[in-house]
């Protein structure tokens, strides 16, 4: 096989990339299609579309191609192309996700890596793949399983799967392997803007994380097949041939990894302005006090918006929701899953596909996620509940009406910092912090006493973060100890991995900024905003982690509890699963 490839002065082929992940209580198929052109001495152009996307999301796409200028890669999310340093780099950041050069391009170009690399390898047997008999050949490598299904008559790979098998030796091998490499990586991540604190942070968290995942290896089945159509071989190929046309309205970029690294935003620019005389921070957050609480009903839009490092910046758009509550204890809040950009015609846009809702309309709160629906113990677990899937809407501003609980306005040491324009209101700007951030600013509006904005960095101050990490880290290991014997396992995995996020909080740092638009308060609340309608289908469940925790753990109640009544409004489209390569997080708004 390695010899025929070496052979080869062309290859070209389209295909079907599937990545398959079962455990966490999913099942969920990710196919990418995908086309290849190689040539020698060292040309390529690989282009892809995934084909499975959460519904109203862009469709993603990608590509690796060399030119005169250098090897290339190109994603739509995060949105960029540029020319890499080296084809290894280009190939693995543009070339088709969960496989990059691994698999015919390693072959045919370099003869070893990836499938070419097989450990004792064994013949299974023979079958047919796209018409072709095929040798069925199995073996392994670092961290895989794999088979190799290959042509009797051409010679050719027409498939290949690998399933991810992590053991010690495996975790020992690639240790090995990261540490070979290191001043590659530190140089690659130094051009990116990391420092040498930053890079040796990236490397223990990296460590961290293939360890915890090494941990619970039979958690999650990970597999990945390919498989090649349209073989063509030898083939003459121009020079125009090898061009890839990236998209309008695309960026470029010193590199894709900027997408993927934590660097500053650029210097965020604001025009605030002087205080007048005589305002002071702590009777402005009095006032707003007393506004909530002759509050009868409040409902407004909003969004999430991230910033990575300490430069400031617009951010990136993460989620968005509604809100609509009334006394007493009548509430619907809703949210999209996790937003990214589409250059659909040239322009930029922002697409957030639908995500869930939480909703008690006078037979008890009842959480949706997408697929399926159930009752909740009460408001303040069902509040605090959905606060992770929510992005924090369900935090904050939701207790402080329904409860009066002041955390949201609860500042140390606050500070009037000026006046701002914000959603077409004039808002006092207060700054100070909390037990969980180092930095907290409200923005509140001069005329009315409502929040339009809240800012929150990630970070807790210097004197409560081992005592936060500690708190999350209890709080995980006790969902792990209360998880039901059959998902221990997978539970154990994902709070594991977000021991890991939390030990590295420092990494990432930066803030979220929560924006409330259209407020409307009292009247202008209609009752049609309190109603959420369930999509035809969806099942009832006793607990939506009833997969993973009993449901006395849970926060819902047993089976048997009444459904809500449906109503005429229309329904919220449920949301797809989550890509493959992503665990759902546990996380929850900073307080």
């Amino acid at each position: 096989m390695r010899l025929r490839y070496r052979r080869l002065r062309s290859f070209s082929a389209t295909g079907e990339t599937v990545v398959l992940v079962k455990g966490l209580g999913q099942e969920v198929a990710t196919p990418t299609t995908f086309t290849m052109l190689l040539a020698r001495p060292n040309r390529y152009r690989i282009s892809w579309m995934q084909t499975a996307q959460a519904q109203g999301a862009p469709v993603l796409s990608g590509a690796a191609w060399r030119t005169a200028e250098g090897p290339h890669a190109y994603r739509s999310a995060p949105p960029g192309y540029a020319v890499e340093r080296n084809d290894g780099t280009a190939l693995g950041l543009g070339g088709v996700p969960s496989t990059g050069d691994a698999g015919i391009p390693s072959l045919f170009f370099k003869g070893t890596g990836g499938i070419a690399d097989i450990r004792t390898p064994t013949l299974e047997g023979s079958e047919p793949v796209e018409g072709a008999e095929c040798w069925i050949v199995s073996g392994s490598s670092i961290g895989n399983a794999i088979t190799v299904w290959i042509s009797q008559d051409s010679l050719l790979v027409l498939r290949h799967r690998s399933v991810l098998k992590l053991g010690p030796d495996d975790e020992k091998a690639l240790e090995e392997q990261a540490a070979k490499n290191r001043h590659k990586i530190d140089a690659m991540w130094s051009k990116l803007g990391l420092d040498a604190q930053h890079s040796a942070e990236m490397r223990s968290m990296m460590v961290d994380m293939m360890r915890a995942f090494a941990q619970h290896a039979g958690a999650v089945d990970i597999s990945t097949t390919v498989t090649y159509r349209n073989v063509v071989v030898d083939a003459a190929a121009a020079s125009a041939d090898f061009e890839f046309q990236v998209p309008a309205g695309i960026p470029r970029v010193d590199s894709l990894l900027q997408g993927l690294l934590p660097v500053s935003s650029p210097r965020e620019v604001r025009n605030i302005r002087p205080v007048p005389p005589g305002e002071d921070a702590n009777a402005i957050l009095a006032k707003v006090v007393a506004r909530y609480r002759d509050l009868q009903a409040i409902a407004a839009e909003g969004s999430f918006v991230e910033r990575v490092g300490t430069g400031g910046g617009e951010g990136t758009l993460r989620q968005t929701f509604t809100l609509a509550m009334r006394h007493p204890d009548r509430y619907r809040l809703t949210w999209s899953g996790t937003c990214s950009t589409s250059f659909d015609g040239g322009a930029s846009r922002a697409v957030c596909p639908p995500g869930g809702a939480l909703w008690n309309a006078g037979d008890g709160p009842y959480q949706y996620n997408g697929s399926a629906y159930a009752r909740q113990r009460d408001d303040f677990l069902a509040l605090a509940g959905a606060v992770g899937a929510s992005g924090g809407a369900t935090s904050g501003l939701p207790s402080f009406f329904r409860t009066g609980d002041r955390w949201i306005v609860e500042l140390v040491n606050p500070v009037l910092k000026g006046l701002e324009s914000i959603e077409g209101e004039d808002c006092w700007v207060i700054s100070g912090s909390s037990r969980t951030s180092a930095k907290r600013v409200l923005w509140i509006s001069r005329e009315r006493s409502l929040i339009v904005q809240h800012r929150w960095s990630e970070e807790p101050p210097p004197e409560h973060a081992a005592e936060m990490q500690r708190e999350e880290e209890w709080a995980l290991e006790r969902m792990k100890d209360t998880a039901r014997p059959e998902a221990r396992e997978q539970i154990g995995l994902v709070a594991d991995m977000q021991k890991v996020a939390a030990k590295h909080r420092g990494m990432f740092s930066g803030d979220t900024t929560l924006t409330y638009r259209n407020i409307r308060v009292d009247s202008a609340v209609s009752a049609s905003e309190l109603v959420f309608t369930v999509p035809d289908g969806t099942p009832l469940k006793a607990s939506l982690l009833e997969d993973w925790l009993p449901p006395e753990s849970s926060g819902t109640v047993p089976p048997g509890s009444a459904a809500p009544a449906r109503s005429a409004m229309p329904a919220v489209s449920p949301a797809a699963s989550a890509p493959a390569s992503e665990v759902p997080p546990l996380g929850s708004a900073p307080r």
